[in-house]
Formats: C-alpha cells, sequence, structure tokens
C-alpha cells in the first residue's frame, strides 16, 4: 500500500500518485486522501466540520506525468488533463493544464496569495488507461 503523508503543515503535502484507470473517466485529485469526498468544502452533504487534518488549501500544486514501473516511476504513453470538477478530456472548458509525458506543471498563485488552491477543486485524466501523475501540494 502506498504512503499518503497527510501533513497538512507542509511546507510539502504530497497527494500520491494519482492512476486513471479508464481513459475519458477522470478521478479526483483528493482520492488518495479523502476519497469519499468528505472533506470538500463544497460538498452539499457535508455537514460541520469533519477535517482531519484541517481543510487542505495550498498555494501552488505540481503535478508530473509519471505512472509506476517495475522499479521507480516511468513517463506516462499520453498526455495528463488536470481538470474542474465534473469536467473531462473532452470539454475544453474544464481543462485547467495538459501534462505531457514526463513533463512537471505547476498551478501557483501571486505570492501574495494564500492558501489560493483547494485539491478538490481538481480531478485527473488520461489519454491511456494507467497513466498517473504524482501530485504534491505546497505551503507557504
Amino acid at each position: 500500500m502506498p504512503t499518503v503523508l497527510k501533513d497538512i503543515a507542509g511546507p510539502d503535502f504530497p497527494l500520491g500518485r494519482i492512476v486513471v484507470a479508464a481513459a475519458g473517466t477522470p478521478i479526483q485529485l483528493t482520492s488518495l486522501i479523502d476519497s469519499s469526498g468528505a472533506n470538500d468544502p463544497a460538498a452539499s452533504n457535508r455537514t460541520g466540520s469533519v477535517y482531519e487534518y484541517g481543510e487542505p488549501r495550498f498555494n501552488q500544486i505540481m503535478f508530473q506525468g509519471f505512472k509506476a514501473a517495475a522499479n521507480g516511476l516511468q513517463a506516462n504513453t499520453g498526455n495528463i488533463y488536470i481538470v474542474r470538477k465534473d469536467g473531462d478530456r473532452d470539454d475544453y472548458g474544464t481543462i485547467v493544464s495538459v501534462v505531457k509525458t514526463g513533463e512537471t506543471v505547476w498551478l501557483s498563485a501571486a505570492p501574495s496569495v494564500k492558501n489560493a488552491f483547494s485539491p478538490y477543486r481538481y480531478w485527473i485524466d488520461a489519454d491511456n488507461n494507467g497513466d498517473s501523475c504524482l501530485a504534491t501540494g505546497y505551503t507557504f
């Protein structure tokens, strides 16, 4: 079982390796830290504060286009798409960024803007089954 560090105090918060099992079927960025979405601040069924580690919010989120190899990682076969919740790789109005195979992409806020990004806002889609990305949130 992969380790997922729930250290919101940061400055780094590894969200893990997010695997898209079926291309065209997005996976939530928080799938390894809160797969049910219980801590999603936008959830309509949320009652009270249920944050075990506090609401995760970041100044930057790093995405890396790699999947598991026999040892370590290897570059994906195709692109990874960072999309807004309820979007997918074919809904161009929801694509925030494209991570090419083996590439690193950053979502970054201005230095004066603290805690700008909620990981619940983003999902991951892919061109190929089994492609994945490593995601890490950063706070300052």
